[in-house]
């Protein structure tokens, strides 16, 4: 086959292609047919009246031009529709048959088998407009050469009848025969559509439906049609291949899309968005609907354990499945289609390197710093924007790392009962505390062996270049001190500047015990991820030396909850949320 090893689009743009070549040389050699029979009637009336020649030269004419829009046509230059009534296809289509008809005309006495000639503009005929069109065509054909020798000739009606049956059938052959290709390549595309929009393994909308109808809805949504997207990512999908092989995980996939087909409430659409992730989209849902849409959805793939067969032909076993969901909504947390995907997929990131978050709601840091700080301020807060993705671009181990601490160090401060300003300022601290690892090398972020002591000094520096970079901005001027000594120690041990105890602003020792948390719960170049309860451990065995006694106190406290509590309770009924979708 000549499309084998392409993709499905190829696919469906080879078939295509190919019948558009076919039907092209078709047409070009009924033409070519038309053409050399309408030059041998223009000669065979050349000694005739001179209204046979004027005939016969308007013939010859039209056939060569029927060839060269042919040609055209076959080379792709000339587009035509399936309507006649469209002036390009009317003339594509009447210049053949006037060609043919003259020539038949022409040689009405002398050579009565001519009018088989207009078998060929009905093959045309019913490969451009369809099967109707050609019989139509042929119909009335027929009617005229049987009419033609009943008052031309003086046959009577059986006889006429007789002498029109083979060339009316021919006609009426090829018309059907010029329906059928375009019969055939229009059940051809339908059949690749399908292909192309559905994803044959989970049965869900392909990627580039996804993409197709996600543009649609875009378009058609305005600020009171809502539009909500959820991407759903299989944890540890990797992990399960290498485990169980591959046919295995086709057959996880299989089952995540029959859930998700079950489960998706009427509107909705559902589709593969790659490997392991599948994509929701939610119209006319904000995300408040479209967050507890996808908690159902994550409880309706996560709540039934799938059995799969052995391999080795051993009792079948059964197989946990853990999703990740990120949800975004326009216009609520974007404008275009482009930054809806983008912001859905930054939530998901969210949901899985934060553990006990499933669903997590696109939130953004940067939309409450840009409402805070003055105008001429804000082309500089985007430039921080553009560090901050860059520095978890570099840092491959720690993404996520600055959104993790800012909420690890928020509910300390709500537990301790810090201001509410001095919490609003802990927030974009947290946020921006490693903004000055831009300056730092990507190897050394991502070196697993030990430091030299240079590398070591200059990893070090990375609080004095956040600092500067916050401090540039007036209105987060007073975060840039929590920024400078987020490493100090309680002892004095710390830096950059040894600070000790109460020296050490409240918010930096806050985020000195928050950072070292989530460094110590993250894999690290150097070293896997420690469990939260050893991580705890070690945050109170530097009670007093690296740490702040109160706040490790306090630390543990918040977390040993965190930990043992359940998931909150849902902002929004799935009744109310399934309705407002249907509506």
């Amino acid at each position: 086959m000549p499309w084998a090893g392409v993709t499905a689009l190829e696919w469906e743009r080879e078939y295509i292609r190919m019948f558009h070549d076919h039907r092209g040389i078709a047409h070009a050699t009924c033409a070519l047919l038309v053409l050399v029979a309408s030059v041998a009637g223009c000669r065979a009336a050349a000694p005739g009246p001179p209204w046979g020649l004027a005939v016969g030269v308007l013939a010859v004419v039209a056939a060569a031009g029927s060839l060269v829009l042919a040609v055209l046509y076959w080379r792709g230059r000339l587009a035509l529709t399936a309507s006649a009534r469209d002036w390009r296809t009317a003339v594509y289509l009447a210049l053949p048959l006037f060609s043919s008809a003259a020539t038949v005309a022409l040689a009405w006495h002398q050579a009565p088998t001519a009018r088989v000639l207009l078998a060929a503009p009905m093959l045309v005929m019913g490969s451009v407009c369809g099967l109707r069109t050609a019989l139509a065509g042929a119909a009335a054909g027929a009617l005229l050469c049987l009419g033609g020798d009943v008052l031309a000739g003086g046959l009577s009606a059986g006889t006429a009848v007789a002498l029109n049956a083979a060339p009316a059938a021919l006609m009426a052959l090829c018309g059907w025969a010029g329906a059928g290709i375009l019969s055939l390549e229009q059940h051809q595309q339908g059949l690749l559509a399908r292909l192309v929009d559905v994803d044959p393994l989970t049965g869900l909308a392909s990627h580039r439906r996804f993409q197709q109808q996600l543009a649609a809805l875009v378009e058609s949504a305005g600020d009171q049609q809502p539009l909500s997207m959820t991407l759903i990512d299989l944890r540890k999908f990797r992990l399960f291949n290498e485990e169980h092989g591959h046919l295995q995980g086709d057959r996880l996939l299989a089952h995540i899309g029959r859930t998700l087909r079950a489960a998706l409430p009427p509107g909705a659409l559902a589709a593969r968005f790659g490997g392991d992730q599948f994509a929701v989209l939610l119209p006319g849902l904000d995300a408040a609907d479209a967050t507890t849409i996808t908690e159902h959805l994550r409880r309706s793939i996560e709540d039934v354990d799938l059995i799969l067969p052995d391999p080795e032909g051993r009792e079948p076993f059964p197989v946990s499945v853990s999703v990740s969901c990120g949800v975004a909504s326009l216009p609520e947390h974007a404008r275009t289609a482009r930054e809806l995907v983008r912001h859905a997929d930054q939530a998901l990131y969210k949901a899985k390197f934060l553990a006990d978050h499933r669903v997590v709601t696109f939130s953004s840091v940067f939309d409450e710093l840009l409402e805070m700080v003055e105008e001429d301020e804000k082309s500089l807060l985007n430039s921080v924007q553009t560090l901050i993705l860059v520095i978890n671009a570099k840092d491959r181990y720690t993404f996520g790392h600055s959104e993790r601490v800012m909420r690890y160090s928020l509910l300390l401060a709500e537990h301790i009962g810090l201001p509410p300003e001095e919490t609003k300022l802990l927030r974009y601290a947290a946020f921006l505390h490693d903004i000055g690892k831009i300056e730092v090398e990507r190897d050394l972020l991502n070196k697993p062996e030990r430091l030299t002591t240079q590398e070591f000094y200059d990893l070090k520096m990375h609080c004095v270049w956040g600092s500067d970079i916050v401090n540039s901005l007036p209105q987060l001027s007073r975060a840039a001190a929590s920024v400078l000594h987020h490493h100090e120690n309680w002892d004095g041990s710390g830096y950059p500047a040894g600070l000790k105890g109460q020296g050490i602003p409240l918010l930096a020792r806050i985020l000195r015990i928050t950072d070292t948390y989530d460094a110590m719960t993250t894999d690290r170049p150097y070293r896997r991820a420690l469990s939260p309860e050893t991580a705890l451990a070690e945050i109170e065995s530097g009670r007093g030396t690296y740490f702040d006694p109160e706040l490790v106190d306090a630390f543990l406290e918040v977390m040993r909850v965190q930990l043992g509590a359940g998931e909150g309770s849902r902002v929004v009924s799935l009744d109310t949320a399934r309705r407002r979708l249907r509506n």
